[in-house]
């Protein structure tokens, strides 16, 4: 294993979150499939909807300029106002 997929697994197994009750039973943190090429910047965003929040198949958030408006409001403060692409 690598230090990303190290770090993954222990922040899928970890509970500081819903012990606490910030956040609703049966959600879960979503990471890149892949290691990010640069580690100096940390996003982390709130899954706007259902789906995003539940459904460990789908396995991502929906960002995106045309997706719903959650999503395109991501997709604005990433690309302009952080300028992300």
């Amino acid at each position: 294993m690598n230090k990303y997929d190290d770090y993954k697994t222990a922040c899928l197994q970890c509970r500081v979150c819903h012990d606490a009750g910030l956040c609703c039973t049966g959600a879960y943190p979503l990471f890149m499939e892949q290691a990010p090429i640069n580690t100096d910047i940390l996003l982390i965003g709130e899954a706007p909807n259902w789906n995003d929040t539940f459904t460990p198949s789908k396995g991502y958030l929906t960002v995106g300029p045309s997706t719903d408006p959650s999503g395109s409001f991501g997709w604005a403060g990433i690309s302009g106002d952080i300028t992300l692409n």
